[in-house]
């Protein structure tokens, strides 16, 4: 399962603070964020890893996606203009970008070129934003924050 939280805010470390303690109060822990040496974050209790998180926001809207596999996120405002060069839609950027991050490397052209499998990433229109989720999980959940 990976669930999604979503919180609009103007202050986006507080945004992000407010979330991850949501997400430990479900799970009965008290978790933190670790990056790795290529950026990447990952969930730890006591500098175990103990589960995996990715991280987008657009336009003052904060999306942090949580799953005990790798996963990755975008979020994207679904009016965005893309360039057709990069992508054919804000659908499939959204897409590119989600999967860039589950691999942990930066955007190249074989990830903007090649094909990703339908078998590990959903795409969830919600409100006026775009959001695809990667992972090996199959199911998502979306959480809405006040």
């Amino acid at each position: 399962m990976i669930n999604v939280y979503l919180i609009k805010y103007t202050d986006l470390q507080e945004a992000k603070e407010r979330i991850l303690f949501e997400y430990s109060k479900v799970k009965g822990n008290t978790y933190t964020i670790e990056y790795l040496p290529n950026g990447a974050p990952r969930l730890v209790v006591n500098s175990i890893t103990k589960g995996y998180v990715s991280i987008s926001h657009t336009d003052g809207l904060l999306a942090m996606a949580f799953c005990d596999d790798k996963v990755g996120i975008d979020i994207e405002r679904a009016d965005r203009a893309i360039s057709s060069k990069i992508a054919k839609s804000i659908e499939d950027w959204t897409r590119i970008e989600a999967y860039a991050k589950w691999i942990g490397k930066g955007l190249s052209k074989d990830i903007l070129y090649g094909k990703i499998s339908d078998d590990i990433i959903s795409t969830i229109k919600w409100q006026e934003y775009v959001i695809s989720v990667c992972s090996q999980c199959q199911s998502v959940e979306i959480i809405q924050l006040c």
